[in-house]
């Protein structure tokens, strides 16, 4: 059986789009560093070179993707250790991380809006 790869990629696109996603992830887990876990989710679960992962994505899906990668990593070089959630949230970064999220939930055919 292969691991739900699309749907874990999907959620940790909505995790970083979504304001009101995070806000409920931290009141559900009041000791998470939000911040921290928007980025480790993806990291998680951004395994390109692997069999499932080709196999769930399209080429077209897995570029979008790839350019996500990169705006999410040079976005996590930007972001201070520990910051809160309220800052993450208010900053250029969080605004620049949520829009490129959008964008690739967009190429994935998924809306944003759905739930996590």
């Amino acid at each position: 059986m292969e691991p739900p790869v699309r749907e874990r990629i999907v959620e940790a696109l909505r995790l970083a789009a979504s304001a009101e996603v995070q806000d409920a992830y931290a009141a559900r887990v009041p000791v998470a560093d939000v911040p921290a876990e928007v980025f480790c989710t993806w990291e998680d679960h951004y395994v390109p070179d692997s069999p499932w992962f080709e196999r769930a994505f399209t080429a077209d899906e897995r570029d979008a993707l790839a350019a996500y990668e990169a705006t999410c990593s040079a976005i996590a070089r930007r972001v201070p250790d520990h910051v809160a959630l309220a800052a993450f949230q208010a900053s250029p970064a969080w605004r620049d991380l949520a829009d490129a999220a959008v964008r690739t939930l967009a190429a994935l055919n998924v809306a944003r809006e759905d739930a996590v």
